[in-house]
């Protein structure tokens, strides 16, 4: 009879048509959805099972920067696990730009807000000193993180919280820092090592993230302890404020109409 070798990533990630996928009595949710004005985000997790028909334990990754985007996913997959599945445990992961090192300050404020607000317990957070020398090599050194806890934590599904551009009709921000990438809708999800990539807000731009903050009433209480500035500074002193000029400080401004 065919087993299953519940540490085998390679077989969990491909979501194979193994015994585990295909339990009848899966009594487990696999979806939260807060509606906008631009659709429904939605955070999926598949539960797992063994052959006797337990849930299964599942690892999860959440790339949490401190911004508000990021903070807001956390919050949703917090509530996933509290009042949906159980069986998950959250892992954020930081990555730290030695050139703005503010990322882990506030990430680490979110998570306890978050924790405080729902009362579940967030997994290690997960966090590196990348190199910032470039910007091509922090994303090289972004990955190189990313590829190390993969497989050391077993996480299975990687959230990130990337969001859609603005609309063109935004004039000022059709700018240099506006990323293209992040221009239309996509079926975007990319492999990293044995995980899944997961982008619920990658549909979405900044407004529809404010819809779902005052969906959970979080605006005055979460959004002010985020942190979406890009500015180029070690100055602690300037890690309190948002600089209100650069391109995502724009984009904040614009999608919640305040910047704290």
């Amino acid at each position: 009879m065919t087993t299953f070798d519940e540490n085998s990533l390679k077989v969990n990630a491909k979501d194979p048509l193994d015994p585990n996928s295909n339990q009848a009595h899966q009594t487990l949710g696999d979806t939260l959805s807060v509606p906008t004005s631009q659709g429904d985000v939605k955070i999926m997790i598949r539960p797992r099972y063994y052959l006797d028909g337990a849930p299964r334990p599942r690892n999860i990754g959440v790339r949490l920067s401190g911004g508000a985007d990021s903070a807001i996913m956390l919050y949703m997959l917090a509530l996933f696990k509290r009042d949906i599945n159980p069986h998950i445990t959250l892992y954020p992961s930081t990555s730290l730009n030695p050139t703005k090192p503010y990322q882990v300050m506030f990430a680490k404020q979110v998570i306890n807000k978050v924790t405080e607000l729902t009362g579940v317990s967030i997994g290690e957070h997960l966090w590196a000193e990348c190199d910032g020398s470039s910007v091509e090599r922090y994303r090289e050194s972004q990955g190189e993180f990313i590829n190390e806890i993969v497989p050391t934590y077993k996480l299975e599904v990687m959230f990130n919280a990337e969001t859609m551009n603005p609309p063109e009709t935004v004039p000022h921000l059709m700018t240099d820092g506006r990323d293209p990438a992040r221009d239309g809708k996509t079926n975007r999800n990319g492999a990293v090592t044995f995980a899944r990539n997961a982008y619920p807000f990658r549909n979405f731009n900044k407004a529809a993230v404010k819809e779902v903050y005052d969906y959970y009433g979080l605006t005055d209480v979460l959004f002010p302890l985020t942190r979406s500035c890009e500015k180029l500074t070690t100055n602690p002193a300037d890690f309190a404020v948002h600089c209100g000029e650069c391109w995502f400080c724009q984009e904040r401004e614009w999608g919640f109409s305040r910047l704290v």
